[in-house]
């Protein structure tokens, strides 16, 4: 589109009616279209990457962000990177690995859109989506929340919390209409 300077639309509905990003002109607005370019391409450590990046941005097939941008782009890459390498080595008994991979895909999370049923046909299989967050979430379910119930604590008078500071914890615990906590 405009010889090469901004993305094609990303669908075409059958009405001819042409789909782009919300946020099309949102680089071209700041940096001008004759800078868009040398830019983007620049905002990669590799000018080959770059380049590459920049002709997929063109091709209007980033249709896996909410906004397309190179921090973006390349965001969702570390991040989808991250996630495939801890499900290769996974640890779903560590509740720390299974934090920490949720946090990643959480992140991905607000980074992707959904995709449409048209994008399973297009790209060929799965989506990212389905691939990196839902299958995630799917196979690797959150652990559940350690719940403490303090009125027992504080009956008992023991430290059952293990940490041999129960008065602090209670200090710092509020009940919420007598059966939560703040």
């Amino acid at each position: 589109m405009l010889s090469y300077r901004l993305p094609l639309p990303s669908y075409l509905r059958s009405d001819g009616t042409e789909m782009f990003h919300r946020d099309l002109f949102g680089l071209a607005d700041q940096l001008g279209l004759d800078n868009l370019r040398s830019w983007f391409v620049r905002q990669f450590a590799d000018p080959v990457t770059g380049r590459e990046e920049w002709q997929a941005y063109l091709s209007g097939q980033y249709v896996c962000l909410h906004s397309v941008t190179p921090w973006t782009i390349q965001r969702k890459g570390e991040l989808v990177g991250a996630i495939q390498d801890a499900v290769a080595d996974p640890q779903p008994r560590s509740t720390a690995w299974l934090d920490q991979l949720h946090d990643w895909v959480d992140q991905l999370d607000v980074l992707a859109p959904a995709y449409t049923g048209y994008d399973v046909l297009r790209f060929g299989g799965p989506t990212g989506r389905q691939t990196n967050i839902d299958a995630i979430r799917a196979k690797f379910p959150r652990p559940p929340l350690n719940v403490v119930d303090v009125r027992s604590v504080l009956a008992e008078g023991a430290d059952d919390l293990g940490t041999g500071r129960q008065a602090q914890f209670v200090q710092d615990v509020r009940y919420v209409d007598g059966c939560g906590f703040r």
